[in-house]
């Protein structure tokens, strides 16, 4: 009976205590980010561990710092915010297999001056730790879609066809043969998809 009694305030402080909420993330585009522990500025970027315990970075022009440091003393995202769910690292099954036996030397066959150089119809602009991105790469792969995908941090170039297709920041954009599409939409991104291919010729 002593033994309980003495457990008795233990157990309430255990039920009592709430459980600690999680520090956010809010970008300039609404989208709220939970962090494990607490996130920095360290320069131009946003230093953060996400919820797989990677540790992670935003550019800092793309953080709403006022709305993240209420969001992390509230513990909770915004109302008005798209929370953006915890990226999930699933297997896949290899496509192709290749090994040196499959792979023989390209050859040309056509002049150069006939070869097709255009750009693909379709172009994700990206980086390289937007898990957005990511998402969008494999659908559009599991489309069966024929892109390009350009870093807007690794090469000057695509920064500069970046920023003449969008006004701000933002990635993953995409160009289908004209039509900008800003983020990841899966509906919109497979509208204009089906678009591009039932526009093809057989």
């Amino acid at each position: 009976m002593r033994a309980s009694l003495t457990l008795l305030p233990i157990l309430c402080l255990l039920f009592l205590t709430p459980p600690a909420g999680a520090d956010w993330l809010v970008t300039r585009e609404d989208v709220a980010i939970e962090t494990d522990g607490p996130w920095k500025v360290k320069g131009r970027v946003v230093i953060y561990t996400d919820t797989r315990s990677t540790l992670s970075s935003l550019r800092l022009d793309e953080i709403d710092l006022e709305a993240s440091e209420a969001a992390t003393a509230n513990r909770a995202a915004p109302a008005d915010a798209v929370v953006q769910p915890p990226a999930v690292d699933e297997p896949r099954e290899p496509v192709m297999v290749l090994t040196n036996a499959d792979i023989r030397a390209a050859t040309v066959d056509k002049p150069a001056a006939e070869l097709d150089t255009s750009e693909p119809k379709i172009i994700m602009y990206s980086t390289s730790w937007c898990g957005f991105c990511r998402r969008a790469r494999q659908l559009l792969t599991d489309l069966g879609a024929e892109f390009v995908e350009k870093d807007i941090e690794k090469s000057a170039e695509a920064r500069r066809e970046y920023g003449a297709k969008v006004r701000g920041s933002g990635v993953p954009v995409f160009d289908f043969d004209g039509t900008i599409v800003r983020g990841y939409k899966p509906d919109v991104i497979k509208r204009q998809v089906a678009k591009l291919q039932a526009a093809e010729p057989e």
